[in-house]
């Protein structure tokens, strides 16, 4: 019974070295999981999220494009609006990620984050980064 878990919740390909800049098993989330914490948490798992989302996004892109403390404190200062912004810069960071691996980009996914905010740019973004993993036929 173990044996057929282990299959089911991590494919041995996941472990390969080098097959992706951020572990598949680490950087796929449930949406419906993720959207229970924040109730059960009262938000304060949006946090947690995107500090991972960060981190997803820095391997995959290959350089330190966002720090969770910096963007914390920006956003503190600015009253949320750099909040914001972020939501933009990691749609355009998204958008590059996918057009580097072949994968359908939309031009106006960066400014649909901005536009929806924070929360619902999450799952959006998490839909994206979960598409980063999905083997294609033709790859």
């Amino acid at each position: 019974m173990s044996d057929n878990f282990f299959r089911h919740y991590f494919k041995m390909e996941d472990f390969v070295l080098n097959q992706y800049p951020y572990p598949a098993f680490e950087a796929q989330q449930s949406l419906k999981i993720s959207l229970v914490l924040i109730v059960i948490t009262g938000g304060i798992y949006i946090f947690f999220w995107k500090r991972k989302q960060k981190r997803i996004l820095n391997a995959w892109v290959g350089r330190n494009e966002f720090r969770f403390g910096k963007g914390f404190l920006l956003t503190i200062v600015t009253l949320g609006f750099y909040f914001f912004y972020q939501e933009y810069k990691m749609g355009q960071v998204i958008n590059e990620i996918e057009r580097k691996n072949g994968l359908r980009v939309k031009s106006n996914f960066p400014l649909v984050c901005f536009i929806v905010g924070p929360i619902i740019a999450r799952f959006i973004q998490q839909r994206h980064i979960n598409e980063f993993y999905i083997k294609r036929s033709d790859a």
